[in-house]
């Protein structure tokens, strides 16, 4: 029988796997009994779960990957995904009051998939434990935890005005597995003489094929309440003439009146929720901008 095992690095993620058919992964229907079986939990008592750094910045990735002290030399990463294919029918990763569990070990007749490594950003501060559970026919055999502090350090989100890095220019997606319907991304950049960061949201395809007004309307309300979560309630909101001449005050960019929604003041940085100007811009309806304070 021949079989191939090939490793892929995507959005920080390693992946081995294992196949000699082109069938589709499929996860066992798993139970779940904290009881495990005694030979196969000797057997992984090694395997961890471990990560780059035990505190982080907001929408800074974090990177998580299995351990296993027993492997050693250049076939580290082959020995462990042989160990799991052959000792489990699945291995979760999940986040306390997390929203899914990642599949980390996939298994379907002879294929197989396992991911070793794979990133993930915060999107709020906050301590997260994370939990990785290995099982074996409905049993759990093993599992682990690590915990990871994650605080708010810049002027808009973790952007720092004074430090340009190579997020500057790009549109930098933000990775969070699963765990919410949706995902941020973040441009920033400097034209014409104006520093700003813009914040969108996407949103599972699923959603995009439905109406457009409902989907702008769970764009403004994600957008809104996690902009209120970071910085507190707007200071102007869109009730009269007034909060266009505050904008016109605080913000460089040149935009309508009926953009401006919301503005918040933070200690270096203006932010304000706008109505784009056209539905064909990247999202759908709206969209944060920020400018450093003059």
């Amino acid at each position: 029988m021949f079989k191939k095992i090939a490793f892929f690095v995507l959005a920080s993620c390693m992946l081995a796997s294992c196949s000699n058919d082109d069938s589709t992964l499929q996860n066992p229907e798993i139970v779940n009994p904290e009881v495990g079986n005694p030979i196969i939990e000797g057997q992984l008592k090694s395997l961890k779960v471990v990560s780059n750094l035990d505190e982080q910045n907001i929408l800074s990735m974090v990177v998580f990957k299995l351990q296993d002290s027993s492997a050693s030399g250049n076939i580290k990463f082959l020995a462990l995904a042989d160990k799991l294919k052959s000792n489990l029918d699945s291995l979760t990763w999940e986040i306390k009051g997390g929203a899914t569990k990642m599949q980390l070990l996939q298994k379907q007749g002879d294929s197989y998939s396992v991911k070793l490594e794979w990133g993930h950003h915060f999107y709020l501060p906050g301590t997260y434990t994370t939990y990785l559970k290995a099982y074996k026919d409905g049993l759990v055999v093993a599992k682990d935890s690590t915990s990871t502090r994650v605080y708010v350090d810049g002027d808009f989100l973790n952007i720092q005005w004074n430090k340009p890095d190579g997020n500057f220019n790009m549109n930098t997606g933000f990775i969070n597995n699963g765990n919410e319907d949706y995902s941020f991304s973040l441009f920033t950049e400097n034209r014409d003489g104006i520093l700003s960061s813009i914040l969108n949201v996407r949103f599972d395809d699923k959603l995009y094929e439905g109406n457009s007004d409902d989907l702008a309307n769970r764009e403004l309300e994600v957008l809104t309440n996690y902009i209120t979560t970071l910085y507190g309630e707007a200071k102007y909101q869109q009730t009269n003439e007034s909060t266009f001449i505050e904008y016109k005050k605080l913000f460089k960019r040149t935009v309508q009146q009926d953009q401006v929604l919301k503005i918040w003041v933070g200690k270096t940085s203006n932010i304000v929720l706008l109505k784009k100007a056209t539905w064909a811009e990247y999202g759908h309806g709206y969209e944060i901008y920020a400018e450093p304070k003059s």
